[in-house]
């Protein structure tokens, strides 16, 4: 019973929806997206990959290490002057990290926020302005890559 009562369900909910969205279409409202708006074909069509963003989280995740192993040391000043003797650069770009997470990044990050929760917008134009915050983020994201990789922090 479970199966076929979502089944049904599910296929009603989907043809309401993709009819709402082929209205706003209709309307201007909102730009066509293959992924989203065919009824039959959605499942063929996929999102693309953002690259900055990998190549983003894999220098991410060496700082946040280098962070904890910072951390982690801080408590024995004898270890933690060695470690520091050994990766004279690790504190410096920890730093730079922090500040440039709560920096710029986190200005785009809230930008897109109020982007989103803003009924001011219509969908198209929402969109719109979320993928030019995106591409932004995308900018910072690549110098930060190129920054730590004069540091030898590769993706």
């Amino acid at each position: 019973m479970y199966f076929f009562a979502n089944s049904y369900a599910d296929g009603l909910t989907r043809l309401i929806h993709n009819s709402y969205n082929i209205g706003l279409i209709g309307a201007g409202q909102k730009d066509f997206n293959p992924k989203t708006d065919t009824l039959l074909f959605d499942s063929f069509f996929g999102a693309k990959s953002n690259f900055d963003a990998r190549q983003f989280s894999l220098v991410e995740n060496q700082i946040k290490d280098m962070e904890r192993k910072l951390n982690m040391f801080k408590n024995d000043p004898t270890v933690y002057m060695d470690y520091v003797s050994e990766h004279p650069f690790d504190q410096g770009i920890v730093d730079s990290y922090n500040k440039a997470i709560n920096g710029d990044l986190k200005k785009t990050r809230e930008l897109a926020n109020k982007y989103r929760s803003s009924p001011d917008f219509s969908l198209k134009e929402r969109k719109e302005l979320l993928d030019n915050v995106k591409e932004q983020q995308n900018l910072i994201k690549r110098h930060l890559i190129e920054v730590f990789d004069a540091y030898d922090i590769k993706p």
